[in-house]
């Protein structure tokens, strides 16, 4: 700032002031607009023509050249540019096929809008970011200008496939006591990557991790694959073969241990491959519960019978019973005491009839005698009959049965 020498008394100088001081023009800044950001996928680029992006300045105008100047409106629409290339991605497919045709300037609203068509061969396995950078002779400031926000093409997920041991029969003894090493299964997708750290043990064990949490059970019981195997594995169980297959090795888990059958799903979460969606593998595998044990024993009279002891079977049994017995007014009580396994809750109840009366059919005579067990016995008993004692025991009570009548010995075997 100058002081003019008329204003002051003395001198008869001009002065300058000090210090000088700036004024500075706002920050340009170039927003991104239009029907592209809206999550759009591969598929849709692919197949739909007409989606729109708009660059709005702010702070800054766009320079007279881009009224007339082929090559600098080329120039700007090459510079949308995916941050990672792949084989028919953006920057191969998209960047450098949009004609100038599809750049319309309005300077009303210091805006471009780009209207691309559709380009068939986009294509591509990971999802893009897309950035542009304003080069600086289209704008007046003359600096290059960065548009935000940047926004992603997603991709479409692959999917993934189980081979390998587990996928054959597989029981929870083989969980328990199984070699090691000798339990497996191998996992390979397909139209998409395993990301890079998956597999990798040592640099950056979350990808690998985070994949292993998804090994799950369609069931929760105390001591089955949730609680006790998927805990177990860790990184090392996990061998990268390549960017598409790896294999899974279960360790020996003595303490695993179940009543029913676990249905295990591999679930690939989002972080573990590239497209960033969540894949299913299939098929699913099935670990078999042990079977059970069942031992037969007779209690000789329903009054004065006490509950039977649950300890463990170690063999099938087969009780005889005489045939005077079976007429009386007090026939004897047959118990089945179960090992290995537990007796459904509902057994001999309303609820529980399906599944009682089931049972009762698989008591079967090896004789077929015209007024035997298999004629007069079986077609008698009724779901009432049977009372669940505890996990491990139950007993049938015999209707009396005056018709019952045999000519040879009758043997009601048990099964395991």
């Amino acid at each position: 700032m100058s002081v003019p020498a008329s204003t002051l008394q003395c001198c008869g100088e001009d002065l300058l002031a000090t210090p000088s001081f700036i004024i500075q023009a706002p920050t340009p800044a170039a927003l991104f607009g239009g029907s592209l950001l809206g999550n759009i996928g591969e598929e849709q680029l692919r197949s739909t023509a007409n989606f729109t992006l708009s660059i709005t300045l702010s702070g800054d105008e766009w320079s007279a050249a881009m009224d007339t100047d082929d090559a600098l409106r080329a120039e700007l629409l090459n510079s949308l540019v995916a941050t990672a290339s792949s084989e028919y991605g953006w920057n191969t497919v998209v960047r450098g096929h949009l004609g100038l045709e599809t750049l319309v300037l309005d300077r009303a609203s210091h805006s471009v809008t780009i209207t691309l068509p559709a380009f068939p061969l986009y294509d591509t396995n990971a999802p893009e970011t897309i950035t542009c950078t304003v080069p600086a002779s289209a704008v007046t400031s003359g600096n290059r200008v960065f548009a935000s926000p940047s926004f992603r093409i997603r991709t479409v997920s692959g999917g993934a496939t189980l081979t390998g041991r587990l996928l054959q029969r597989t029981t929870e003894q083989d969980i328990r006591g199984a070699v090691t090493g000798s339990l497996t299964f191998e996992l390979t997708i397909f139209d998409d990557f395993f990301t890079a750290m998956v597999g990798h043990r040592h640099i950056d064990p979350a990808a690998t991790v985070t994949l292993l949490e998804g090994v799950r059970s369609a069931q929760s019981e105390p001591a089955g694959w949730n609680a006790v195997v998927l805990p177990a594995l860790t990184k090392v169980n996990v061998e990268r073969r390549t960017p598409t297959q790896l294999t899974v090795t279960l360790p020996r888990v003595p303490t695993y241990d179940i009543s029913v059958p676990e249905t295990v799903t591999v679930f690939l979460p989002p972080a573990a491959v590239s497209s960033g969606q969540r894949i299913v593998a299939s098929p699913y595998f099935v670990i078999e519960a042990d079977v059970g044990r069942a031992a037969l024993r007779v209690l000789p009279d329903p009054r004065t019978a006490a509950v039977l002891p649950t300890t463990s079977a170690t063999a099938a049994t087969s009780t005889a019973l005489s045939e005077a017995s079976m007429r009386d007014l007090y026939p004897p009580s047959i118990g089945l005491v179960l090992s290995v396994d537990s007796w459904l809750q509902t057994l001999g109840m309303p609820t529980g009839a399906a599944a009682t009366e089931a049972l009762l059919a698989g008591i079967v005579s090896a004789q077929h005698e015209p007024y035997g067990w298999n004629a007069v016995v079986r077609p008698a008993l009724l779901y009432t009959d049977v009372y669940r004692h505890n996990a491990s025991t139950v007993t049938l009570t015999l209707p009396q049965l005056a018709a019952y009548e045999v000519r040879v010995r009758v043997t009601i075997p048990t099964y395991p």
